[in-house]
């Protein structure tokens, strides 16, 4: 079968919608009307845009925009302990010099005597009384960007050294890049929104 694309999605909603306004509207009259079913497995690099992240022996993320691809090595999540999630998503916010809020019940977050120490003893605290590592901080480990797509998983950068180590899936789920990389695709992610994440 072949894939859903925009064309067959838009006709789909004009005669789904067709459809209902005269069965609602002319209840007298009988309509004959049989809308095309479309497969529902389609893939997100036929849209204008998207973002895919294929996490292999060596994980690459694939910004693809009018058949134009650029990809990126990465850092995902710990196999097996921290995994980065596999799914679609979508980008749920963009944040230049973003704050980072250490995740206080997570095991190895109360295992790190520098962050609990810091944690007890910062002022830097927002509104609603959580303690943050501000942007800059020898702790703060976001780097410039940070691109929220699921829960508390983003893309961000400060990945170069596990990288250059071979490190490739070392993080805590979520996504690490090149600090040279991310602002590429944080620009591709505002130029492009809404947009699609698949991580297979």
């Amino acid at each position: 079968m072949r894939n859903f694309d925009r064309r067959d999605f838009l006709k789909y909603l004009a005669m789904s919608g067709a459809s209902l306004y005269f069965s609602g509207c002319i209840a007298s009259q009988s309509l004959d009307v049989k809308p095309k079913v479309f497969p529902m497995s389609f893939e997100p690099e036929n849209l204008p845009a998207s973002i895919k992240i294929v996490l292999d022996d060596l994980p690459i993320l694939t910004t693809v925009s009018n058949n134009s691809q650029i990809e990126y090595p990465i850092v995902a999540g710990q196999i097996g302990k921290h995994p980065t999630p596999k799914g679609i998503f979508s980008v749920k916010r963009i944040v230049h010099k973003p704050r980072w809020y250490p995740p206080r019940t997570s095991g190895w977050v109360k295992d790190s005597k520098r962050l609990t120490k810091y944690l007890d003893s910062t002022s830097n605290v927002d509104d609603r009384g959580n303690a943050f590592v501000p942007y800059g901080h020898k702790l703060h480990p976001l780097g410039e960007w940070k691109i929220g797509f699921s829960g508390p998983y983003c893309i961000h950068g400060n990945g170069d050294s596990a990288i250059d180590r071979g490190d490739r899936y070392t993080s805590h789920g979520c996504v690490r890049m090149r600090d040279k990389d991310i602002g590429s695709v944080a620009d591709f992610c505002e130029k492009h929104k809404p947009l699609l994440i698949h991580i297979v």
